[in-house]
């Protein structure tokens, strides 16, 4: 496993790099509530459900139950390409 560590603060901008995951992977870091909101935005919008789900940045630090106070934080990345 490869890693990188750093220290910095959230932009706040929410689409400065984003992963796309899969929908029970959007649904576990964002929840239910806001899957719920954008499954109707998708059938308002789209006509149908999306094949793509991404999370970004403030999405996993709100996860983790931090609070973005705009304060410097230390992030510990890891890849791993036996998955």
């Amino acid at each position: 496993m490869r890693t990188t560590e750093f220290i910095g603060m959230a932009s706040g901008d929410c689409e400065c790099f984003c992963w796309e995951v899969d929908e029970q992977t959007y649904i576990r870091i964002r929840g239910e509530r806001s899957h719920a909101m954008e499954v109707e935005f998708d059938k308002e919008r789209h006509g149908g459900p999306r094949t793509v789900w991404r999370i970004y940045p403030d999405d996993l630090i709100a996860h983790l139950g931090i609070k973005g106070d705009n304060r410097p934080m230390k992030f510990t990345f890891g890849y791993d390409d036996g998955v």
